[in-house]
């Protein structure tokens, strides 16, 4: 019977639950466990694959390209051109020295992610060549980005600036002659720091989460059985980095 199985039907979110469970119940070793969850629909192999390049919670998969992982993306490409598993491999190593005293130590960009990131510049490029009529490379492209997203950052610098100093100037010239609208700018101003307050406590609390799964996944990782010596060094490696820094922040907690 299982013979007449398919397992190419689309990945579901009940799918997708039912395994993160099995893993919570039988770990990173029993994959053929872990499928019998699915009634089958789906291999131990295709189960492994799926939490390996989308469920895994050390994965980066919402944090759009930097300017350098897209440099980085393009030299490597122009070396290797459409080895994804080399490339990714060059961007996580870029990441983690860029990130080597954060949280996000050993996130990492999957190779599926890499290949559909190139292909997007590229639309984007042919899109812009096709409508302004230039001949734009896409190292002149990403680097035309880069400096219009800088631009935009001066731009809205300079525009908070001169709001404050325009409110600043209004404020002293109204002041003997409206109190009470004086007061309201000042109460909705420290409404504001207390949403930046509290929307700082919450990404804290968000990254502290992600940084106890992903040392959670490191452990389970190390203990499954299943790397080889190059890869046990490297989860050895995160995961020393990784129980370092927690313990930093358990001592200035305690302090």
């Amino acid at each position: 019977m299982s013979r007449n199985i398919k397992h190419d039907a689309p990945w579901t979110t009940t799918m997708d639950e039912l395994l993160l469970s099995g893993i919570s119940k039988y770990g990173l070793q029993h994959w053929e466990k872990i499928a019998s969850l699915l009634q089958n629909k789906k291999t131990a192999a295709q189960c492994r694959a799926r939490f390996e390049h989308y469920l895994d919670p050390r994965l980066n998969l919402k944090t759009p390209f930097s300017y350098e992982e897209e440099v980085c993306l393009l030299e490597t490409f122009a070396i290797f051109p459409n080895q994804w598993n080399i490339i990714a491999e060059q961007i996580n190593a870029l990441q983690n020295n860029n990130n080597n005293n954060n949280n996000n130590v050993g996130y990492v960009r999957p190779a599926w992610l890499c290949e559909e990131t190139y292909k997007k510049l590229k639309m984007e490029l042919d899109y812009k060549n096709s409508e302004d009529r230039q001949n734009l490379t896409l190292e002149e492209y990403i680097q035309e980005k880069q400096q219009q997203a800088q631009q935009q950052v001066l731009s809205t610098t300079f525009e908070e600036k001169a709001a404050v100093q325009k409110s600043s100037s209004n404020f002293q010239h109204n002041a003997n002659s409206d109190d009470e609208t004086l007061q309201l700018a000042i109460s909705r101003l420290a409404n504001q720091d207390q949403k930046k307050g509290l929307r700082k406590e919450r990404n804290n609390k968000l990254k502290e989460a992600n940084f106890l799964a992903k040392l959670e996944a490191n452990r389970e990782a190390m203990d499954s059985g299943t790397l080889s010596e190059k890869q046990k060094k490297k989860y050895a490696k995160a995961l020393m980095e990784d129980e370092r820094t927690l313990s930093l922040q358990n001592n200035n907690h305690d302090e």
